[in-house]
């Protein structure tokens, strides 16, 4: 997608930072981890103790916010790191 940013800048999207990561989705690669373990629900009870929310984000809720970065309602927003990840960023 080529979006007009500016002088030099057509097509740029998702730079610095992270980039478009999912974080700590609840999805079947986190639980195939905790499985590794040996005690997925240990595993998974001590993963989602450090998010400030208490539980792994859904898909929904990131594309949620991709969607609106997307959208011309986002058309000022320039040069900024948004976290999705429940407060895991701002610590406990």
């Amino acid at each position: 997608m080529q979006l007009p940013w500016g002088p030099g800048r057509e097509g740029e999207a998702a730079t610095g930072g992270a980039g478009p990561l999912p974080g700590r989705g609840g999805r079947e690669r986190v639980a195939a981890l905790g499985e590794a373990t040996g005690d997925a629900a240990a595993s998974r009870e001590k993963a989602t103790a450090g998010i400030p929310l208490g539980r792994y984000g859904e898909p929904a809720e990131i594309a949620g916010v991709v969607g609106f970065l997307a959208s011309n309602q986002a058309r000022y927003v320039t040069g900024c790191v948004l976290p999705v990840d429940g407060g895991l960023a701002l610590g406990h």
